[in-house]
């Protein structure tokens, strides 16, 4: 049984490689337009995290295997995995890579550093603290920025703790504990600064918190757990070492997104269990397994709020205001990008309820507070004759004129220029049509 799983496994990883190395090779074409290599999925990092997480299992075949086909097969796919995980750019990947390699050679790492010298030994630790700072400053607000997410999910979380709201919601719920997040003001110039709208927070842990409840999660941290242990006393290690890549892996990425990855990740977990040798264990984890993987995959149901919020704004261009906010307020629970609620608080300002404008305006102020746009928003509105509040309007006006974009454009040069002509309190701003 576990020799069908191995196999199975590598297949999956083997046809991931094969398409891996056409695309790095300019034989085929990746899934998305900014990244080189992606396989079968559409971004290069769940890519990257796939490899990685049977690159231990790969490496342990190689050099710990007496079938000389094994060998053949894990040096191959170790190879491979060595050359395109680094193509990928994925800290995740190279991370989890490393650990679960460590563990998959636990005994002889031992026994090496066992012989070193202290003076050996101390360089081994700057090394490895070195090689993390090297890893954090590669793209440090993408770094602070996750680390941001993970504090957000842990309060979503704890909003529902027992039962979860949801896989589909979970990006709402995250986007409402941002906003709280940022209107408590105690967050820092450097959350501000990398705040985002994310469709999932990067940690699959805390994902399953917000979606099934901390039960669970904790249920699914146990599982991974008890695998790592259980193939370690086998001697197992190379499925040891591939479930601690998993563990790594669900930490900072999101590969329950993508069913292929679930079912990887099943099968790892499975090979690990089944290294034991008493059947009960084999049975009872197995069927734990089995049924985890059916029960997520059969409620991992998401919204489509691409195209709703597609339809939602055509029809706010139309004039439709009613229909387009009908079409967008119940969005909100499954969204956390704050152009959500940017468009329906043009909606209320053109009805005629300010007060609701207002209202949307502001949180989405609060859910990304380094975007310019909402600020723009609240500058027009407090400019209108029907809601005109001078203080206000300098406000926004302030912040418009002077705030850092992330990425600077001719849009954002043209509000700029309309909020430098309030400040200069030149009446034309009066006279423009709220068109944007």
């Amino acid at each position: 049984m576990q020799l069908s799983v191995a196999v199975a496994l590598l297949l999956l990883e083997i046809i991931e490689s094969v398409e891996g190395l056409l695309q790095l090779t300019g034989f085929s074409c990746s899934r998305h337009p900014s990244h080189l290599v992606t396989g079968h999925f559409y971004n290069s990092g769940p890519y990257a995290c796939f490899l990685a997480v049977a690159f231990p299992l790969t490496l342990w075949m190689a050099f710990r295997q007496n079938n000389k086909l094994q060998t053949w097969v894990g040096t191959g796919m170790a190879v491979v995995a060595a050359v395109l995980i680094p193509a990928t750019m994925s800290r995740t990947a190279l991370v989890a890579c490393a650990a679960g390699a460590c563990v998959s050679f636990a005994g002889p790492l031992k026994e090496m550093v066992g012989r070193l010298s202290s003076g050996w030994r101390a360089v081994l630790v700057v090394a490895f603290i070195a090689g993390g700072i090297g890893i954090y400053s590669l793209k440090k607000d993408s770094a602070d920025g996750r680390v941001l997410m993970w504090r957000v999910a842990t309060q979503a979380a704890l909003g529902a703790p027992v039962d979860g709201v949801g896989w589909d919601k979970v990006a709402g719920t995250y986007g409402e504990a941002q906003e709280n997040y940022f209107a408590s003001g105690g967050a820092s110039a450097t959350d501000m600064l990398v705040a985002d709208a994310p469709e999932y927070v990067f940690n699959e842990y805390l994902q399953v918190a917000i979606a099934f409840g901390i039960p669970a999660a904790l249920g699914m941290i146990a599982i991974i757990i008890g695998g790592i242990v259980v193939a370690m006393r086998a001697g197992a290690h190379g499925y040891a070492g591939g479930a601690t890549a998993v563990a790594v892996v669900m930490m900072a990425s999101y590969p329950l997104q993508f069913p292929l990855f679930v079912v990887a990740i099943g099968l790892m977990l499975a090979g690990c269990y089944l290294s034991c040798r008493s059947r009960a264990v084999n049975v009872i984890a197995t069927a734990v397994i089995v049924g985890s993987c059916t029960f997520f995959l059969t409620h991992n149901r998401t919204v489509d709020v691409r195209t709703g919020f597609s339809v939602g704004h055509s029809l706010h261009k139309m004039k439709e205001y009613r229909k387009s906010n009908a079409n967008l307020l119940p969005l909100l629970a499954h969204s956390s990008d704050p152009m959500l609620l940017n468009i329906i608080g043009k909606n209320y300002q053109a009805l005629g309820m300010p007060d609701s404008a207002e209202y949307y305006l502001n949180k989405s102020v609060n859910r990304c507070p380094n975007r310019l746009y909402p600020h723009y928003l609240l500058m027009r509105l407090h400019a209108d004759t029907s809601s005109f509040n001078r203080e206000a309007m300098m406000r926004e006006a302030e912040i418009v004129a002077t705030k850092q974009e992330k990425i600077p454009s001719p849009a954002v040069e043209e509000m700029r220029a309309e909020a430098r002509s309030i400040l200069e309190e030149r009446p034309s701003y009066m006279l423009k049509s709220n068109s944007r």
